[in-house]
């Protein structure tokens, strides 16, 4: 990839890059945090065994795609086609509250959201979600070694 300087009148044509602040866990809500903090790691099932702690992660989820749709407005964004996407990197247990609230946006069948509400992440994981119909898809960096 070439270093390409991109400016308000001259657009780089790779790579867009943008903060969504609200991704961040920290501060976003005092449930969310101590719930995590209490449990650790694991499905966000694990983390909707309340009515209230469900209902935080989900308000979190919807603040992060408000967040993410604010985004979407800046330059470039709008004239997507197909083949290109947008990559949110963040933390387990929330970044599946995050996808949550995408693959129901996305009209996600009952399969396919209790898979995210299962999904378990773990270093260099993510997930993928098709808008057109809200699949989703678990996806892994493959352990292989690194040769120097």
């Amino acid at each position: 990839m070439q270093k390409q300087i991109e400016t308000e009148g001259k657009q780089a044509d790779v790579l867009y890059l943008r903060l969504v602040e609200s991704a961040h866990p920290a501060g976003m809500s005092e449930v969310c945090e101590a719930a995590f903090e209490t449990r650790g790691y694991g499905p966000l099932r694990s983390f909707h065994d309340t009515e209230d702690m469900k209902a935080a992660f989900s308000d979190y989820g919807e603040i992060v795609c408000g967040g993410m749709l604010a985004q979407l407005q800046g330059p470039g964004l709008s004239e997507a086609t197909d083949g290109e996407c947008l990559a949110l990197f963040g933390h387990a247990v929330f970044l599946n509250a995050i996808a949550l609230q995408v693959a129901l946006g996305a009209g996600a069948a009952e399969g396919e959201v209790e898979k995210v509400l299962d999904m378990d992440l773990g270093e260099t994981q993510g997930i993928v979600i098709e808008l057109s119909d809200g699949s989703i898809t678990h996806m892994k960096v493959e352990d292989a070694p690194i040769e120097a």
